[in-house]
């Protein structure tokens, strides 16, 4: 029933079919009741799913269903609210990734020393207009995400890290950077975020000089579906 719709949408999602994937996670958030132990759990993995897929309102959606229900645990609820706030930012929408964190601040401040992705959240939003602090939040970071041993939140700070260096020029660091960042996520089959490592070191290489490569890494991403759009 439902939990087999659940357990198919995560396999596809984590194969790179987003289409599919909410279809069946969004069956499977319809079919179960409120208050059953596993809802917010299907909701979490759907919420995932359309931040691959840039769909916002999705997001948006499924960050106040969390939010607004009391039985979330409360590290769930603020990573809806980072959500939200991310997929804000890279839609555009800056003004309301930060009334986002704003206005959810008791709740990341419930778990935010013990979590690396608040940090990592404040490092994307702060980074167009503050990009030295966000190289400190991404710093931040690393240190809560390690002390966790949570290895995907330090690699997604990695990312951000790295693209805040090529747009700043420091290309020495950028590109030790990123050169770690591609070993790492591949060892790590974290294909979406490989990609995102792939185009940033494009656009170092084309701040460098080289505009042959770059053309073949994004004509290679536009065939891959685990290449974020």
């Amino acid at each position: 029933g439902a939990l087999r719709a659940a357990a198919s949408g995560v396999a596809l999602w984590i194969s790179g079919e987003a289409g599919p994937a909410d279809h069946l996670l969004s069956a499977a958030v319809e079919a179960l009741p409120v208050g059953h132990e596993d809802l917010w759990v299907v909701r979490l993995f759907r919420l995932a799913n359309r931040m691959f897929t840039g769909d916002v309102v999705g997001v948006e959606t499924d960050a106040e269903a969390l939010r607004a229900d009391p039985d979330v645990p409360t590290w769930v609820a603020a990573t809806g609210v980072c959500g939200a706030a991310l997929i804000n930012e890279f839609s555009g929408d800056h003004e309301s990734a930060v009334r986002r964190l704003q206005r959810d601040a008791e709740v990341l401040a419930a778990i935010e020393p013990v979590d690396g992705f608040i940090a990592y959240t404040r490092g994307e939003v702060s980074a167009g207009m503050d990009p030295v602090g966000a190289l400190d939040e991404f710093d931040r970071a690393f240190r809560r995400s390690d002390a966790l041993g949570h290895t995907y939140n330090r690699q997604i700070a990695a990312v951000g890290r790295a693209a805040v260096l090529v747009r700043l020029g420091r290309h020495d660091e950028a590109v030790a950077a990123c050169r770690g960042l591609i070993e790492d996520l591949r060892a790590l089959g974290m294909w979406p975020q490989l990609w995102i490592a792939l185009r940033l070191a494009a656009e170092l290489l084309v701040a460098l000089g080289d505009h042959q490569t770059p053309a073949r890494v994004l004509a290679a991403a536009e065939g891959d579906p685990l290449a974020t759009r």
